[in-house]
């Protein structure tokens, strides 16, 4: 059983390796080329800057895919996608500069992510967009994906991929992720860390069936199944079923050296998510706030109406813009004066963040709650403008729509992820516009006035990365 770390200060009491797995390129088996040259890419053959072209589409020739793209999590949110990061952009003696890996990396996995409309968000989010693309159009162009080798095996088990996306039927053969091990790719490890409270807290029988369930994850025969069959690779042992061919992994890797995590240093790591934050392309966030009557309402603590904290909430979040983001905010309802632009799209400054309230202090809410034209209406706006931003729609509404108008059709809203924060009498659960949102690459909360903050924050956050670029 190995120590990595021993109590000190705190309550940590020990962290043990348990297990590890690591980080690979899954590829659609539609698009894995046969023959002797792809085996050897597969094992550990190429280097992650030498595959990425093949699975991205950066090469005009392909030889081990069908260069349908690349996608991977958001490396702010994800070690693994961080150290696939790390990889592609080079190494401790030089990392690429935020142009080159805009130019090399990050537009070709943009252009991967928008295509699918895949979200913002963890590795069991990506994954779990690539499953119900698999499941509605077998053989289709879905992308490769950046992942641990044991979320792949799962991910080709048909097993749960987070609350939010329970188990289903293993993907159709063609969709089938078969992993390849790039040469200078990181190993992940897996531990378990003891805690030790106080004896008031935590009892020395409770403290000792921890130590013991560590030790028997590590040396019982048993323990090191139970890791092996959630896809993991447990020390000193031959990785077999489901770490197989069955699963697109291969049982006998490694066959070179691999870079055990620890090796790349915190401090590396932080440089090449530094250079990310540069390299990511800015954001086109537009915000259309319900200024229907209801929105009057007092919130859960009642001093101030639903609307008045919708809009601290936006001027608060407005504090993670970056230097070349953009930002809009209008209004909407069935009352003229109600429904209007109060932002115009471009980058905000720190007039607009101050001034919001002023900006809207006319607005008294009334009316009702034209919704599905409100969202039309804002993905139209945010098509417009140069360059190639993310283009995203924040809605916050307390209501359901009102106008008897259809939902947007997919059309109405390509190239534009749909957010809607459902406050008060609003409900994403079973609602058509949780599935539109959600196949926008976007997404619907459910939240209360009082964490709407919150909400907002973590929205914009990772829309704009919070990052001065």
């Amino acid at each position: 059983m190995k120590r990595l770390g021993t109590a000190g200060a705190g309550v940590v009491d020990g962290v043990t390796e348990i297990a590890a797995s690591p980080l690979v390129l899954g590829v659609p088996q539609a698009q894995v080329a046969a023959g002797d040259a792809v085996d050897a890419a597969r094992r550990m053959g190429r280097t992650w800057r030498e595959l990425f072209p093949d699975a991205s589409g950066a090469t005009t020739a392909p030889t081990i895919s069908g260069g349908e793209g690349v996608v991977r999590a958001d490396p702010t949110v994800s070690a693994p996608a961080r150290l696939a990061t790390y990889a592609l952009y080079g190494d401790e003696r030089r990392l690429a500069s935020p142009s080159t890996a805009r130019h090399d990396v990050e537009r070709w996995v943009d252009k991967a992510l928008d295509a699918g409309a895949y979200p913002i968000g963890d590795d069991l989010a990506v994954l779990c967009r690539q499953r119900t693309r698999a499941i509605a159009a077998p053989g289709g162009h879905t992308p490769a994906v950046v992942l641990t080798e044991q979320a792949l095996v799962r991910f080709n088990q048909g097993r749960p991929l987070g609350t939010g996306c329970p188990a289903q039927h293993a993907p159709p053969a063609a969709e089938r992720l078969q992993a390849f091990y790039p040469s200078d790719s990181p190993l992940l490890f897996r531990t378990v860390a003891r805690l030790r409270w106080p004896a008031a807290a935590q009892s020395p029988a409770v403290r000792a069936a921890a130590s013991a369930f560590a030790r028997w994850l590590v040396d019982a025969e048993e323990g090191r199944r139970a890791l092996l069959d959630v896809g993991l690779r447990p020390p000193g042992v031959t990785a077999a079923t489901p770490v197989d061919r069955a699963n697109g992994a291969l049982f006998d890797w490694p066959f070179g050296r691999v870079r055990p995590l620890h090796e790349l240093v915190a401090g590396e790591q932080d440089r090449a998510l530094g250079v990310y934050l540069r390299a990511h392309r800015p954001g086109r966030v537009l915000v259309a706030l319900d200024a229907s009557g209801s929105m009057r309402e007092p919130s859960e603590d009642r001093r101030r109406s639903r609307f008045d904290v919708a809009v601290d909430g936006v001027g608060r979040a407005l504090e993670r813009v970056g230097g070349r983001d953009e930002f809009g905010l209008r209004t909407f309802s069935t009352l003229a004066a109600n429904s209007r632009s109060i932002v115009p799209l471009g980058p905000p400054g720190a007039a607009v963040a101050g001034g919001l309230r002023a900006a809207v202090a006319r607005i008294r809410p009334s009316g009702d709650t034209p919704l599905h034209q409100a969202i039309r209406q804002g993905a139209a706006q945010l098509r417009g403008g140069s360059g190639d931003p993310l283009r995203a729609l924040v809605v916050v509404t307390d209501g359901q729509d009102t106008s008897g108008r259809p939902p947007p059709a997919a059309a109405e809203l390509s190239g534009v992820r749909l957010y809607v924060l459902a406050v008060g009498d609003a409900d994403c659960a079973g609602s058509p516009l949780d599935r539109l949102a959600q196949d926008t690459g976007g997404d619907c909360y459910d939240t209360r006035t009082d964490r709407l903050d919150a909400t907002l924050d973590r929205l914009f956050t990772a829309l704009w990365k919070g990052a001065d670029r």
